[in-house]
């Protein structure tokens, strides 16, 4: 209706407006386009309208006047109906794109691509497109409504693409909670134990204290264990020895010592596979996908320490090391995503004193 009022016998001031209304209204369906499954975001098709309409200031500019008659009659298309601005911002938001630039960002060049191109579109079905040193001829009539649909079908994947990445990051904040609130609940989790196996911990606590002194010591704990025929490094038995002392003075009573066990119970029960457990982990995985830049199957290094932050895990370049070697199981220097799935949910954190 908007193009053909521009050939009926109405004033030049009401073809102006009709024909600026029309680029408006084609800006905001085209722009809607995009946001048809994220109905919060439809507030950029109204943006989009707007900037459309404001491309024709551009006449008043060139012009020098703000008279209609002298806006309308000039001798060269002004400055911003120059076809080569959208082609622009198309490579700049592929740039953008490829090096993750931040939503906005990419929004922004997205509603900016679809106002200009489709005031564009809609002109050259009239004038043809204007670059610097080309003009083409007018598109056919069917080509112009074409394009102008196409247009916000190219550019969805963009968006769609940035939105999604801010649904996953959201998930995976909420997963990494689960799962520290599981590992703290572990710790916390009280120790009921029977008679029996009181007074068999307590023997054990009492072999182990071999001075009877009420506290087990680390060189007490290595003699036990090479008896036993298990051999470990003291740096080991220091880590065992600070998990288990509550007081942090590397020694062990007989309270901290049943505590230490029961919570090792506990992570033993709790790694019994699950439905829970299996559910968890299928979420997780499918939610670090986008953590996976160049789509390869693997985390990489930078990838794996831009998880752990997104989660809330505060990591140390050693202890980020210390992760990859524990986790990369098959050793061919990667982390596939079960893999990651597995640190995470068996508790391997633990075992590097990664903070929280």
């Amino acid at each position: 209706m908007g193009d053909n009022k521009l050939n009926s016998n109405e004033t030049q001031l009401l073809k102006a407006m009709y024909d600026n209304i029309t680029h408006g209204l084609v800006g905001f369906f085209a722009a809607a386009i995009l946001f048809t499954d994220d109905w919060d975001r439809m507030y950029w098709a109204l943006i989009c309208m707007l900037l459309s309409s404001l491309i024709d200031v551009d006449h008043f500019i060139s012009a020098w006047s703000l008279k209609l008659a002298n806006a309308t009659n000039l001798h060269s298309r002004p400055f911003l109906h120059n076809s080569t601005i959208p082609l622009v911002l198309i490579f700049i938001l592929i740039f953008c794109h490829l090096s993750y630039q931040d939503n906005n960002m990419i929004m922004t060049l997205t509603i900016l691509i679809v106002a200009f191109t489709t005031h564009h579109f809609r002109d050259a079905y009239r004038r043809g497109l204007t670059f610097f040193f080309y003009q083409t001829s007018p598109l056919p009539y069917y080509l112009y409504i074409g394009l102008i649909l196409i247009t916000p079908y190219l550019l969805k994947s963009f968006i769609t693409t940035k939105l999604d990445t801010k649904k996953i990051e959201a998930e995976i904040k909420v997963l990494g909670q689960t799962i520290m609130g599981r590992r703290k609940s572990l710790q916390q989790k009280p120790t009921n134990f029977s008679d029996d196996e009181l007074k068999d911990l307590r023997t054990a606590f009492d072999l182990l204290d071999r001075d009877q002194d009420g506290m087990v010591t680390p060189t007490e704990l290595q003699f036990m264990l090479r008896n036993l025929g298990i051999h470990v490094s003291d740096e080991l038995i220091d880590g065992l020895m600070k998990e288990a002392s509550k007081t942090g003075n590397g020694l062990i009573d007989e309270t901290e010592f049943l505590q230490w066990i029961g919570r090792i119970q506990a992570l033993r029960e709790e790694s019994t596979p699950s439905a829970d457990d299996d559910d968890l982990t299928q979420d997780l995985v499918a939610a670090f996908r986008v953590f996976d830049r160049d789509n390869n199957g693997y985390i990489t290094r930078d990838e794996l320490q831009r998880a752990m932050q997104m989660i809330g895990e505060n990591v140390t370049e050693g202890q980020l090391n210390d992760m990859l070697a524990l986790a990369d199981l098959d050793k061919d220097g990667r982390i596939n995503y079960e893999e990651f799935a597995r640190l995470l949910l068996n508790n391997e954190l633990q075992c590097l004193n990664v903070k929280e």
